[in-house]
């Protein structure tokens, strides 16, 4: 949230193929950037074409918008991260059993609800720039949890999240675009497998 302006908005995942076989939402980390996916995977190469149609760069989301404002809503010198990587927090890391030996999709959300007010979530690394570029990845800081989490209608049916294109990180800085995998008009993306 910024006093003023348009909250900064940002989207991470593990993977879009999701935690085969594990339960504990916290298990893996998290980021920005995410994997390609097996060119065996129909489903996941219509969404990614879907997702082409309005960027090249679908496994990437952007943090520029995130990083041009402080909380005032005052503009700043934005430092942005080529990416961002959140690593569940050891307070979390093994809170939930891997094998519920169920098949309740959504059981995770009760068990969200019994992480302790407080918790480290996540430690945040942040890489300055691509690896190729000499990018180092740092500690930037470590999510915590100041209250209960809880589910609502609302926000289960309503509340979304707004994706940023990496193009608009590219503007600022266009030396990344090498190094960065794309999803061409043609249908293909080396580096999704297909």
């Amino acid at each position: 949230m910024r006093s003023g302006i348009d909250s900064a908005n940002l989207v991470s995942m593990w993977s879009v193929q999701g935690q085969p076989n594990d339960w504990n939402f916290f298990s893996n980390n998290f980021t920005n950037h995410i994997p390609g996916v097996p060119s065996s995977e129909t489903a996941l190469y219509a969404l990614a074409k879907k997702f082409s149609s309005a960027t090249d760069y679908v496994q990437q989301c952007g943090l520029s918008d995130f990083s041009q404002f402080d909380q005032a809503g005052t503009k700043v010198n934005p430092v942005i991260p080529f990416s961002l990587r959140f690593e569940p927090h050891s307070d979390v890391h093994t809170l939930f059993p891997k094998d519920l030996g169920q098949n309740d999709f959504m059981h995770y959300v009760e068990q969200l609800k019994t992480v302790p007010s407080g918790s480290n979530l996540y430690n945040i690394y942040g890489m300055d720039k691509p690896k190729e570029l000499g990018g180092k990845e740092i500690l930037i800081g470590t999510l915590v949890l100041d209250g209960k989490l809880t589910s609502s209608k609302w926000g289960d049916e309503n509340l979304f999240f707004r994706h940023q294109k990496m193009n608009d990180d590219i503007k600022f800085h266009p030396e990344w675009t090498p190094y960065l995998p794309t999803f061409s008009s043609g249908g293909k993306c080396p580096f999704m497998g297909y």
